[in-house]
């Protein structure tokens, strides 16, 4: 991770801080770490399928990831674009956003 990264990672533990505000500092930080292994893992499926047209990888991947997001009790928006981010946590309670039209955080990968 460079400089950058760990900006975007920071701000969105801080986010995901504001969004679950009951949550344990400790547990915040293994989901902001989780989410974006799975933001990561996600990117990567949707590249091989770009170039091999071979979908089963980007179904696990979305799936497993779908199924994450829930035992936090987020919402997201996940898939999507191979060239625009993976993972969009819905962020009703703060109202924060990043991403285009104000849909929510995006996961940084």
């Amino acid at each position: 991770m460079n400089k950058q990264d760990r900006i975007d990672f920071a701000e969105f533990a801080a986010v995901l801080t504001k969004e679950l505000p009951n949550e344990i500092p400790f547990h915040i930080g293994v989901m902001a770490s989780t989410l974006r292994k799975h933001a990561i893992a996600i990117h990567r499926a949707q590249e091989h399928d770009c170039i091999t047209g071979e979908d089963k990888p980007l179904e696990r991947a979305l799936r497993e990831a779908t199924k994450y997001i829930q035992q936090c009790g987020l919402s997201a928006a996940v898939g999507g674009d191979v060239r625009g981010p993976s993972i969009i946590i819905h962020t009703p309670r703060s109202g924060l956003y990043n991403a285009w039209g104000g849909e929510g955080w995006c996961v940084p990968r």
